[in-house]
C-alpha cells in the first residue's frame, strides 16, 4: 500500500503542467517591437515580452517601424497576456491579444516586423509565418539580408567591450 502511494504520489509530481496565468490592461509604453509595458486592473506596471519572436533593435534597420507596427497594435486597446514565466531580466514572457487580434506576437512575424525566436520558441506556426514573410518579402524582408536582433546585439556588445 505504501508503495503504491509513493509511486501515485511520483506519478502526479511528474504530470504536473506549468500553470499558465492571464493578466489584463492597457499598454503605457512601447519600447521596442517586442518589449512594452502593461498596466494591469490593479494598477500595477509589468514589463512585458512578446514570447516566440524577437524584433529589430533601436538603431537597427527596422527598428524604429517595428516599434510602431507594434504600438498601432496594442496602444488605446484592452490587452490579455498569457505566460508560464519570466526571462532572466524579469520581464513576462508572453502571448499578446487584444479584443479583434487573437495573437500579436504572430501578426508581428507575418508582417515582417519579426524574427521567430526559434531558439526559445518551437511553434510551427511561428516558423511558417516567417517563412511566409521572408517568400513574400514583407517588412523586414526586403533587405536582401536582414541582420537577426540577437546578432545586431552581439556585434553591438563586442564593440562596446573594446
Amino acid at each position: 500500500m505504501r508503495f503504491t502511494t509513493i509511486i501515485l504520489l511520483l506519478f502526479l509530481l511528474c504530470n504536473c503542467t506549468i500553470a499558465q496565468t492571464t493578466i489584463h490592461g492597457r499598454s503605457v509604453n512601447v519600447a521596442d517591437g517586442d518589449t512594452f509595458t502593461l498596466l494591469d486592473d490593479n494598477n500595477t506596471q509589468h514589463r512585458i515580452r512578446l514570447d516566440g519572436i524577437d524584433a529589430p533593435e533601436r538603431g537597427q534597420a527596422f527598428g524604429n517601424r517595428s516599434r510602431e507596427y507594434l504600438a498601432n497594435m496594442i496602444v488605446g486597446k484592452r490587452l490579455s497576456v498569457s505566460f508560464t514565466e519570466k526571462d532572466r531580466y524579469g520581464r513576462i514572457l508572453g502571448k499578446v491579444s487584444t479584443d479583434s487580434i487573437h495573437d500579436v506576437n504572430l501578426c508581428m512575424i507575418k508582417s515582417g516586423m519579426a524574427w521567430h525566436y526559434s531558439y526559445f520558441n518551437s511553434e510551427k506556426e511561428y516558423a511558417d509565418a516567417e517563412k511566409d514573410a521572408r517568400m513574400k518579402k514583407t517588412g523586414l524582408w526586403v533587405d536582401k539580408n536582414p541582420l537577426n536582433p540577437y546578432e545586431f546585439r552581439k556585434s553591438k556588445n563586442a564593440k562596446n567591450n573594446h
